[in-house]
């Protein structure tokens, strides 16, 4: 029988962790000094979306050009985010959805339904995507503030619907995690980022997981 439990979730706007009633936030994502306004927040992320999207090379943003744009002041930007790569890297993220994992007793169908809640359409977004990429290559520091607070959420969750799953015997119980966690996540990456026209094979999509997951479930 399948079933719906409380899903495994990320919530990017507060960039937490929150599997069934518990919540876990990270620790070092806020600044000291005054409490944050949230609309000042969002104006200076608007900015520097904009900015990604209009500017051919994203690493000719600067935080001049964030401010003016915002309306803000170089202090307020400060007080929010230590270092332009790391207001970029926000940036970047902002614009995707909270994802979940719902479990439903399917591990394939499970893990399409969590990627598919990841894909956007538009212009804009496809945009923000090739930039995050030109960002990613060329800035180490970059890369590694988005993996540490950003990835790694996104990882978690599915990490912890793949215990679900491991937990009631569909996956085996001496499954490397993190080992499939990174091979799906290829898959995922291959389909969207790699193979032209990848979105629009969700055939071809589903035999990639299946093969991925494969070795991993349980017999019966």
């Amino acid at each position: 029988m399948q079933r719906r439990p409380s899903p495994t979730q990320y919530s990017e706007g507060v960039n937490s962790v929150v599997t069934g009633e518990e919540a876990v936030a990270p620790s070092g994502q806020r600044r000291p000094g005054r409490p944050r306004n949230d609309d000042v927040d969002a104006v200076i992320l608007g900015a520097a979306i904009d900015l990604l999207v209009e500017y051919d090379d994203p690493e000719d943003i600067t935080i001049t050009a964030i401010i003016a744009r915002a309306g803000s002041s170089r202090a307020a930007l400060y007080r929010r985010w230590d270092s332009r790569e790391s207001l970029l890297a926000a940036a970047l993220d902002a614009v995707r959805e909270p994802v979940e994992f719902h479990h439903t007793g399917n591990a394939v169908s499970d893990v399409l339904a969590f990627f598919a809640e990841q894909v956007h359409s538009g212009d804009r977004f496809q945009n923000l995507l090739v930039k995050r990429q030109m960002l990613m290559a060329s800035s180490p520091r970059l890369r590694r503030i988005y993996y540490d607070e950003f990835i790694t959420a996104r990882r978690q969750v599915l990490r912890g619907g793949f215990e679900s799953l491991q937990a009631d015997g569909i996956l085996d119980a001496g499954a490397d995690l993190s080992a499939l966690v990174d091979l799906v996540y290829g898959v995922q990456y291959m389909h969207h980022m790699v193979i032209p026209g990848g979105t629009a094979l969700p055939d071809r999509m589903r035999a990639s997981i299946e093969a991925a997951l494969r070795p991993y479930l349980s017999e019966g």
